[in-house]
């Protein structure tokens, strides 16, 4: 009988709202007769002040016992910039010392921002840090480079494993009667309203479309964040009557709204590997974005989407008219898209994953 590899993963809770969460909780939801998998969240957003201190804390007496009361082969730690980092610092090199495998798996868009702001002698921990993993995970091919030349780690050491997906079996057909003349395009958005995610950006661009085309144009926020700054910012444009904001919702709701909607947008000016846009990618969305992070290894400009550079109001203006006014587009590059992301299903997923648990055990 083959022996059960006991794996820790450490991250945010599996309730965190964002990308690094939802990865999580799906790999936890994986199943293999090799390998038994236990999670321990280090943070919570919900928790405040002090309370957040001490849920670390707590997490990280647990995380002791259990390395200490248990043979674990392998720990799988998520990290992004900031606080997440240092945590996962204290943890990783505890790991390390009692001879257990790490794989760090780099989630942070904007960890070359914060990166680029330290110290030497912050960067050389770092750099230490990262050369102790067995294995780097990073989200695309320009985040592996990044690491490379950046925290002068080898080529060897660091594997491209894009975001999965859960792909949906059955998806709407998009292929609809003909927009009538009281019918809107229904554009969605699905992430944190911040600035980072370029939503004053997409205000700005609904302002600049002609009477006719703003008149279609329906606009769906699903997510938590700036959402009165946003409100405001809309109605100086006097575009607020175009929008609706649904706050965070399930995977139920979200699933609805990704069958429902018509295009997808994402202005975003950093990026890892968004979740929100392989989700509506794999239901057959014609999507709007830029060109950041692992974006562009994953879109083709005018063949499974649009890809703009951050900040290009006009381009994203333009783009929105386009397929606010040809259907048959939207409904190709819809289909497209969906297919060019068949290979990151969840099932693709956790294969090369537990390939990669057991090549991290086997260097040891």
């Amino acid at each position: 009988m083959n022996k059960v590899h006991n794996i820790i993963g450490i991250g945010p809770s599996l309730t965190e709202q964002g990308g690094m969460g939802s990865i999580n909780k799906m790999i936890q939801e994986l199943t293999s007769p090799d390998f038994s998998l236990r999670y321990i969240a280090t943070w919570d957003s919900s928790q405040k002040g002090s309370q957040k201190v001490f849920y670390f804390l707590r997490s990280f007496f647990v995380f002791l016992s259990v390395i200490f009361q248990k043979e674990i082969d392998l720990v799988h730690i998520h990290f992004s910039e900031r606080g997440s980092l240092a945590r996962k610092i204290l943890i990783g090199s505890i790991a390390y010392q009692a001879g257990i495998p790490i794989i760090l798996h780099a989630h942070g868009c904007e960890f070359h921002l914060f990166y680029s702001e330290l110290p030497n002698i912050l960067k050389r921990v770092i750099n230490a840090f990262f050369k102790r993993s067995s294995i780097l995970i990073v989200l695309s091919e320009s985040w592996k480079e990044f690491y490379i030349n950046n925290c002068k780690l080898s080529s060897d050491q660091i594997i491209v494993l894009n975001n999965p997906v859960v792909f949906p079996k059955l998806i709407p057909s998009r292929s609809a009667a003909p927009l009538s003349k009281d019918s809107c395009i229904n554009f969605l958005f699905m992430g944190k309203i911040n600035e980072r995610k370029g939503v004053y950006d997409l205000i700005h661009s609904i302002s600049m479309m002609s009477t006719e085309d703003k008149e279609k144009t329906k606009i769906l926020f699903a997510g938590s964040g700036e959402i009165e700054q946003l409100k405001r910012f809309a109605d100086d444009f006097d575009v607020l009557d175009q929008l609706q904001f649904l706050g965070w919702v399930n995977a139920k709701v979200r699933d609805r709204l990704l069958a429902e909607a018509d295009v997808f947008v994402l202005p975003s000016y950093n990026e890892g590997l968004p979740m929100a846009l392989l989700e509506a990618m794999s239901w057959g969305l014609p999507v709007i974005t830029t060109a950041v992070g692992g974006i562009p290894e994953i879109i083709t400009p005018d063949v499974n989407g649009f890809l703009l550079q951050p900040g290009d109001t006009a381009g994203l203006s333009h783009a929105m008219s386009i397929l606010i006014n040809n259907k048959d587009l939207r409904s190709n590059l819809g289909s497209k898209a969906r297919e060019g992301i068949a290979l990151l299903d969840i099932e693709n997923y956790s294969q090369r994953l537990f390939n990669l648990y057991k090549k991290a055990i086997e260097k040891t």
